[in-house]
């Protein structure tokens, strides 16, 4: 007798996690978009007025507390908070924080400020991607297309925070911005904690079933195979894991090469400032928004799409793609005898190529490993990813420094890496994916 957990409905709840996604990474990037001109923006015009190297390192200094918070949030979140109770802690601290530096204009209040930022920041997005990981069991392929939405909210948040706080910065003042964020993340923690009935976790509703026997037919050993098929355990999840981790960190490492790439060629050819902002956020949104949700109804919704979907491979895939750009990006920058429009073709393209493969790796990256990692410990893993995604961005990027394109022995290297991870995934994917279990 073949038995199947029935699918639950998750129609809502999915819609209001992406409202709060949507909101949270608005709060967030916002912030960031202004409190280094706020820093540096003398006292007399509304700012801090530290000097342009102090404002840098503070803005350095919450780059590294928002990643190392991540971890440490994350085990909060598993052992202690747990996760919806997380989330709304941390809006709560992302407004307090905002307060303490609306309230004093000094550089104590600065870092108090940022620390509590950084440490809600890390609640609310860890808390928030386990919470949309949980609402589906193990084998429900429509997580996939619940990360792709989840995606494209944030970059819906954070493209038009860049804009409408900005605005708000340049023509009310940055204190009047930092107030609308605080209402904002105080709003937030009052609308989860009121929808928090919705957010079923289906994840535990799942193994408490099966540790009952509520399977009525099944005998004991049908059971543990079911168990078996839904929860990997032990060293395959570990090097799971370890696999997806390894492959986004190379990945994340080659995006910054790129980038670091496009921005000096830019600066030295003195793109203006609004340019190169429109090369970075308007294309990477115009690209990832409509691909990430148009990609997630398709996952959501196609049983041909779940049918033949192999996370593996399509992964693979985005990968040799990406590598192919970055290889594009050197091979235009570094032949390149000018400005024309020839290369800012070039450049358009290469940018919407990158986005489309971000578009495939970052969503399903955190949807895969909200699948295979124990239950009891997502977001603590969660929390390590983030934190050695920034450690490899923060490395790439202090390469990339002293590097100059005729140079490109570490470019070359890891492109060649990923090239070959991409390759093999492409040809292991199916294999790889039944022995891991998903």
């Amino acid at each position: 007798m073949e038995t199947t957990l029935e699918k639950p409905k998750v129609g809502l709840p999915v819609f209001l996690l992406n409202i709060l996604t949507a909101f949270d990474r608005f709060i967030y990037y916002g912030f960031r978009a202004i409190v280094v001109l706020y820093l540096v923006t003398q006292v007399s015009e509304g700012g801090m007025g530290v000097t342009d190297s102090q404002g840098y390192k503070l803005y350095e200094g919450l780059m590294l507390a928002v990643a190392i918070a991540s971890v440490v949030t994350g085990v909060l979140s598993d052992f202690v908070t747990k996760y919806k109770y997380g989330a709304i802690i941390g809006y709560i601290l992302v407004s307090v924080g905002l307060f303490t530096i609306i309230t004093g204009n000094t550089v104590n209040n600065m870092y108090a400020g940022l620390i509590i930022i950084a440490l809600g920041n890390g609640f609310t997005k860890l808390n928030l991607n386990v919470l949309l990981g949980r609402l589906f069991n193990k084998q429900d392929k429509r997580r996939d297309g619940a990360f792709l939405f989840s995606y494209g909210a944030i970059n819906i948040g954070a493209f038009a925070s860049s804009i409408i706080i900005g605005l708000i910065a340049g023509t009310k003042g940055y204190v009047y911005a930092f107030t609308i964020l605080m209402i904002l993340a105080f709003l937030m923690a009052v609308f989860l904690f009121i929808i928090k009935g919705y957010l079923k976790d289906y994840e535990t509703t799942d193994e408490q079933i099966i540790n009952a026997g509520a399977f009525g037919a099944l005998d004991y050993e049908e059971i543990n195979q079911k168990k078996s098929s839904m929860y990997i355990t032990g060293w395959r999840s570990f090097w799971a894991i370890f696999i997806a981790i390894q492959c986004s960190l190379i990945f994340w490492g080659l995006y910054e090469y790129s980038t670091s790439m496009l921005n000096s060629y830019m600066m030295a050819n003195e793109f203006d400032i609004s340019i190169r902002t429109f090369f970075y956020g308007g294309i990477n949104a115009a690209v990832i928004i409509p691909l990430a949700i148009g990609l997630g109804f398709i996952s959501f919704l196609s049983k041909k799409w779940k049918a033949r979907y192999n996370y593996i491979s399509t992964f693979g895939l985005a990968y040799i793609l990406f590598v192919l750009t970055v290889m594009g990006t050197y091979f235009v920058l570094d032949t390149s005898l000018g400005i024309g429009s020839s290369i800012i073709i070039s450049i358009v393209l290469i940018q919407v190529f990158a986005s489309i493969a971000e578009s495939f790796i970052s969503p399903w990256t955190l949807s895969y490993l909200t699948r295979v990692t124990p239950t009891k410990i997502t977001a603590t893993v969660l929390g390590i990813f983030w934190l050695l995604t920034y450690m490899a961005n923060t490395y790439v990027a202090k390469l990339t420094e002293d590097i100059h394109l005729s140079e490109p022995k570490v470019l070359i290297s890891m492109a060649i890496a990923a090239l070959c991870i991409g390759i093999i995934l492409v040809f292991i994917g199916r294999p790889l994916q039944r022995w891991v279990g998903i």
